[in-house]
């Protein structure tokens, strides 16, 4: 007979294994409850389990206001010759698209807002260096947004934008 049979045949092997699955039920339970003080007493009790073992989870995306647009960033490079080219973020399709790209739309969450006016200039010399071939003259940051529709709708509302910020190549400036 194995150790793990032993175990699980022993009374006090069955306590523990039965102690230490309703600890990790009350984890995920307490991690999980709205916000209030319990939820927030059971966080801090729960926190180091639920870390260690990959179980925490965070559901602000769903409730109790999940955002009512989709947004998009995209950056229009404008060329010595006077064309434009228009980089957006990579995108890898639509079967592996929330798995390899997530970073990327979290990225573009953050770097679009007000909030983080600090990395504009940074994203648009990135931005222009990735086109340093074609001799870019400036780059404009675009935010671009939507209303989302409910599910189930075929009605599509069309994109909205504002260049929020402009690099002069040249000078390196706004």
């Amino acid at each position: 007979m194995s150790l793990q049979q032993r175990i699980e045949k022993s009374s006090a092997g069955q306590t523990v294994l039965s102690v230490v699955i309703l600890a990790l039920i009350a984890g995920v339970l307490a991690w999980n409850l709205p916000s209030s003080q319990l939820a927030t007493d059971g966080r801090n009790w729960a926190q180091p389990m639920v870390h260690v073992l990959g179980l925490d989870q965070a559901w602000g995306v769903f409730s109790p206001n999940p955002r009512g647009e989709s947004i998009d960033l995209r950056a229009v490079v404008e060329l010595r010759d006077g064309s434009q080219v228009v980089w957006h973020p990579p995108s890898r399709g639509h079967v592996l698209e929330p798995y390899r790209s997530y970073r990327w739309w979290k990225w573009v969450e953050n770097v679009r807002s007000n909030e983080s006016e600090a990395y504009w200039y940074q994203t648009a010399l990135w931005v222009a260096h990735k086109y340093e071939n074609l001799a870019p003259v400036s780059v404009t940051l675009v935010r671009r947004w939507r209303e989302s529709t409910p599910p189930g709708t075929s009605e599509v509302d069309h994109w909205h934008s504002y260049a929020f910020y402009t690099l002069d190549v040249a000078r390196g400036s706004r």
